[in-house]
Parts: C-alpha cells; structure tokens; sequence
C-alpha cells in the first residue's frame, strides 16, 4: 500500500508493561495518520521499554524519607559515644551493690548521659521500627495503626525509664 498511511494489521496484540504486570491491548482495525505514529512511538517507549528505576521515578519523589534517614544517622550517631560511656559505667559497676548504683546515677554528669542515652535510642529505635512497618507490612488498613502503636510503646517506654533515672538521681 503506498501512501502517507500506516495501516496496522487487525487485531495485533501489543504488551504494555506497567508497573507490576502487563496489560494486552487489543487494537482492532487501528489506521494511524502520519502525525499519530510518533505518539504510538512515545507510548510504546514510555510502557514497553521501562526500567525498574525510571518507572519508580514516574511513581512520584519520595521526599519526606530524608528527614527520617537524617535522624536514624544523628541518633545512631549519637549513641555510638553513649553506648561507649554506658558500656565502661556498667563495667565499672559489676562487682558493686545497689547503693554505689544509686550514688552513680545521682551524679548529674551520669544522669544526663544517661537519659541522652535513653531518648536516642528509644528514638533510633522507632525509626527502626517504623521503617520495617513501611517496608514489610503491605496491608494499606493497618501500617498506620501499627506506626501509631510503634511510636506509641516506644515513648512510654522511653518516659518510663526517664522517670526511673529522675527518681534513682534524687536520692
């Protein structure tokens, strides 16, 4: 056939890919000018030939992920020092009673350390945490009552033992 048409044949199937399966679109009797080819063209590069990461790039940016990655590096920045002090403390204190225990942690040098010590980690560990929700909880119903519930527990948890160190540090 000469002319400025393109005719595609009847019922040709084309594969888009997209996203996570392929849809088969069936084209029944499809005549194209010579202005529409380039469209056809543009489609069948945008959905055939995408990669992974340039079809997770259309999905949208992920912009609020970075003040989160942010804070889980401070806090796990910060409890790298205080694990250290807790850990040569803790040492220190193995072969003494309840009583020197209870001075140690009246000292306001060790009780401040103490509580940074407590809310980066309880910290870092939400952030942890709500990440593995994010990342392995699927279902849409329950990942945000269960982030709730995370963020939750680990504030009352980190107000407990914030408590506990305000209450050994007075006597």
């Amino acid at each position: 056939m000469l002319g400025s048409r393109i005719r595609i044949p009847t019922q040709l199937n084309l594969r888009l890919r997209m996203g996570r399966g392929h849809i088969e679109r069936r084209i029944d009797d499809w005549v194209l000018g010579n202005s529409n080819i380039f469209e056809l063209r543009r489609q069948m590069k945008r959905f055939q030939f995408q990669t992974p990461l340039a079809h997770a790039r259309g999905i949208g940016s992920a912009k609020s992920g970075a003040g989160q990655w942010w804070a889980q590096r401070t806090s796990a920045c910060a409890l790298a020092p205080l694990t250290l002090w807790f850990i040569v403390s803790a040492v220190r204190l193995l072969s003494d009673d309840h009583e020197a225990f209870l001075i140690w942690i009246a000292s306001p040098v060790n009780a401040v350390l103490m509580a940074l010590m407590i809310l980066a980690l309880f910290r870092h560990m939400g952030l942890g945490l709500q990440v593995i929700v994010d990342d392995y909880l699927h279902d849409d119903r329950l990942r945000t009552p269960v982030k709730l519930s995370v963020q939750a527990g680990c504030q009352v948890l980190a107000t407990i033992a914030l408590f506990a160190i305000l209450r050994g540090s007075i006597r």
